[in-house]
C-alpha cells in the first residue's frame, strides 16, 4: 500500500503525474512485454525440463543410488548464491567458454557464437535457477498418482507415450500450473541474472526498478513502475490459479 501512496505524489500532492508518463512512452512497454516474454519462456522450459527429471527420477530410474545423483544434482543449484551461478555461466557461455571451444574444435563454427550479452544468455539463466522449483513440485505430485490407472490404461493396450500423455500428463496437470505460477514469478522478479548474463543489454522490469531508486533517487517513479508491473503479473497469476481450479482431477491423495 505504501508503494501505491508514494507512486500517486507528485509536487507534494496526490496525482496520477508518474502513470502518465509510464502510459504514455513506448520504452517502458516494451521492457514490460520483453520481461513477460522471458519469464513466461524461462518457466515453461523449466517446467519441461525439471517435470522431465521428475518422472525419470519417480518412474523410470530403478536404483535408489541413481535417483539420489538425480537429486542432488537438480537441487545442488539451490546450495549457491545466484550471483555466484550467474557468473558460472559466464564461463560458460563467454567467447572462451566451454561451449564455443567444442563447437570450435569439432570445426561447427568459425567464429565464437554470441551466447551471452542477449535474450539466449538470460534464458539459459532463469531456466537453470528455476529448475530445481519444477522438479520438486513436479516430483511431490507423479508419487502422489494412483498408479492403477497407469496400468489400467497399458492393460487396456495404450503404449508408454500415449498413457504418459493421457493419463500422466493429466493427473499433473493442477501441479504443473501451479509450479509454473510459481516459476513465472520468481523469473519476473530476478534481478542478479538478466544483470550479469543480460551485460546490462536485456532491460526487464526488476533491472529498471531498481535503477529507478537506486541511481535516479526517483522513488515516486519507481513506485509507479512497480506497481505498473505487478497488475499485470497478477492478472498472469490470477488467471492461472483459476485454470488451475477449473482444470483440478481427484488423485489418491484426495
Amino acid at each position: 500500500m505504501a508503494v501505491v501512496v508514494q507512486s500517486l505524489i507528485s509536487d507534494h500532492r496526490l496525482s496520477f503525474h508518474w502513470y502518465e508518463q509510464l502510459l504514455g512512452e513506448d520504452y517502458y512497454w516494451i521492457v514490460l512485454v520483453r520481461s513477460i516474454w522471458l519469464s513466461f519462456l524461462s518457466a515453461a522450459i523449466s517446467i519441461i525440463v525439471g517435470y522431465s527429471l521428475a518422472y525419470i527420477s519417480s518412474r523410470l530410474v530403478v536404483s535408489r543410488a541413481l535417483r539420489k545423483l538425480i537429486l542432488i544434482a537438480v537441487l545442488t543449484p539451490l546450495f549457491t548464491s545466484a550471483v555466484v551461478r550467474a557468473f558460472g555461466w559466464q564461463i560458460v557461455l563467454g567467447s572462451d567458454g566451454i561451449i564455443n571451444d567444442i563447437f570450435i574444435g569439432l570445426g561447427l563454427v568459425d567464429a565464437p557464437m554470441r551466447l551471452m550479452f542477449n535474450q539466449l544468455g538470460v534464458i539459459v539463466g532463469l531456466v537453470h535457477f528455476l529448475v530445481p522449483f519444477a522438479y520438486l513440485t513436479s516430483s511431490a505430485t507423479l508419487q502422489s498418482h494412483d498408479l492403477s490407472l497407469v496400468r489400467a490404461a497399458r492393460d487396456l493396450g495404450g503404449g508408454p507415450w500415449s498413457t504418459f500423455w493421457r493419463i500422466t500428463v493429466p493427473l499433473s496437470r493442477t501441479a504443473l500450473i501451479a509450479s509454473f505460477s510459481i516459476n513465472f514469478a520468481l523469473a519476473i522478479s530476478s534481478y542478479v541474472v538478466p544483470a550479469v548474463l543480460g551485460g546490462g543489454r536485456v532491460k526487464v522490469m526488476a533491472a529498471l526498478i531498481y535503477e529507478t531508486f537506486s541511481v535516479d533517487l526517483n522513488w515516486q517513479l519507481g513506485s509507479a513502475i512497480a506497481v505498473f508491473v505487478f497488475v499485470p503479473v497478477m492478472i498472469v497469476l490470477f488467471s492461472l490459479e483459476v485454470l488451475g481450479r477449473k482444470t483440478a482431477i481427484p488423485t489418491r491423495s484426495d
